[in-house]
């Protein structure tokens, strides 16, 4: 169950503005990649943060712009 804030969905709203500075081309990719590696659980290794990141690029399609 995803934890609300009210009505909203945090991750979503996050996930919206990261799809949407990128497609105004005011987020490039790399950078959007960053913010979201540099959010996950320290315990986690570079390499789990890595391959966490890219499926999550991958599932979704993104492209770099």
């Amino acid at each position: 169950m995803p934890i609300l804030l009210g009505p909203f969905d945090p991750i979503k709203i996050i996930f919206h503005i990261i799809n949407s500075l990128i497609a105004k081309g005011l987020l490039s990719t790399d950078d959007a990649q960053k913010i979201l590696k540099d959010s996950l659980d320290p315990s986690m290794s570079e390499v789990e943060k890595d391959q966490f990141i890219d499926s999550l690029f991958t599932k979704n399609n993104v492209q770099n712009r």
